[in-house]
């Protein structure tokens, strides 16, 4: 059983919604976001989070969702970049490298 359902089934004082692609709808994402939209209560994944862009962040502060994530998310990841896109960021002041080697 997945987290969203277990909260579904265990919080009975309210009708939680999750989002779905069933029907044409869309993505996930954008189910989400007509959810939100509509003031409804969500259970859903954190992984779908991790595709938040700007709308969804504004519809949360418009809508004033309080957000409860049960899952430390990844917040940062590392990107595989190559050595000219580093000294274009070097040469354009984007980035700087101290003596120990740490970037900035």
């Amino acid at each position: 059983m997945t987290k969203s359902n277990v909260v579904k089934q265990e919080v009975t004082n309210r009708d939680f919604k999750e989002p779905d692609v069933k029907h044409g709808s869309g993505t996930k994402l954008e189910s989400l976001k007509r959810l939100i939209a509509n003031g409804e209560d969500i259970a859903t994944t954190h992984s779908l989070f991790s595709k938040a862009d700007d709308e969804f962040i504004d519809l949360l502060r418009w809508e004033n969702y309080t957000l409860i994530v049960d899952e430390v998310m990844e917040v940062i990841s590392q990107l595989q970049v190559r050595k000219g896109d580093i000294q274009m960021m070097l040469n354009g002041g984007a980035i700087e490298v101290d003596e120990g080697g740490r970037v900035t």
